[in-house]
């Protein structure tokens, strides 16, 4: 008796039986054959990306399976598929940057081009496309951690300023020089960043007024993403960890009025106070 095989097709494309029977003789069933690569099945309009199952740490296949699916998403396979360029390079962007999410979004790829391709609607796919970017990114910083120094120096004639675009989990050591004097008013001391420790900010005019936010202290302000902002002293020096991705900001803790802030001058030098945000993980 002549060997046969026969082959059944799921309804989903994936293969499911395989069956051999070779005169007297019997075999066991055979498992299921997977599918890799471009296959068109029995009654589509195209063909879609079986992506292979490669472990996460195999960049390379990473790297064919999101060329694979960014070929049809542009339209070069000339099935009917083809969505906005100005979307497909931000998705490849992420995905570039975030190689081990390419075996998941090529699973949902396939399930979305399989009912395409079988005779459905266009518009599911390209409602979840145009929502890729957004569904990979949500919770990431928007901008690059904190990791190196950022230096500036203390301007008193204006409130909250050198901003600092930190990450959640971002390290960062706020520094101020500790030679450099000013006086927020006429007959008032000479301080630095520490503020006259004699003097406790009491009242509306101050932004901070916790036990060691003194007068003319440098104190700082997080705004954090959702909304929330925190505040405190910073001194000549404060370690601060960020608990979420925001702005940090300094500023002397004072009220507005800026006319009679001055640095101290000592002959023709004018003492000017450095400022420094130094970032780690």
């Amino acid at each position: 008796m002549r060997n046969t095989t026969i082959l059944t097709l799921a309804a989903t494309g994936v293969l499911v039986t395989g069956a051999l029977v070779a005169g007297c003789k019997k075999k066991g069933p055979e498992g299921p054959v997977v599918m890799e690569g471009w296959q068109q099945l029995e009654g589509w309009k195209g063909s879609c990306y079986f992506p292979p199952d490669y472990k996460d740490s195999d960049r390379m296949a990473a790297n064919e399976v999101r060329n694979a699916m960014m070929s049809q998403w542009k339209g070069e396979r000339g099935d009917g598929v083809e969505f906005s360029t100005g979307v497909i390079e931000s998705v490849e962007t992420v995905l570039l940057g975030k190689p081990d999410a390419v075996k998941s979004v090529a699973r949902t790829n396939l399930e979305q081009c399989k009912k395409y391709m079988a005779g459905g609607s266009l518009d599911p796919w390209k409602s979840w496309f145009a929502g890729l970017e957004s569904g990979l990114t949500t919770g990431d910083c928007k901008w690059a951690p904190l990791r190196y120094q950022q230096h500036d120096y203390l301007d008193l004639g204006k409130g909250w300023q050198f901003e600092g675009r930190v990450c959640a989990g971002d390290v960062v050591t706020i520094e101020v020089s500790s030679n450099d004097y000013y006086r927020l008013g006429d007959g008032e001391p000479w301080i630095n960043g520490e503020g006259d420790t004699s003097r406790r900010a009491v009242g509306d005019e101050y932004p901070c007024t916790l036990e060691d936010c003194f007068h003319g202290t440098v104190i700082y302000r997080f705004t954090g993403e959702d909304g929330t902002i925190d505040i405190g002293a910073v001194g000549l020096e404060k370690e601060f960890v960020a608990r979420q991705h925001g702005i940090l900001e300094l500023r002397v803790n004072a009220d507005d009025s800026w006319y009679d802030n001055v640095w101290r001058k000592k002959g023709s030098l004018i003492d000017h106070a450095g400022i420094s945000y130094v970032g780690r993980e």
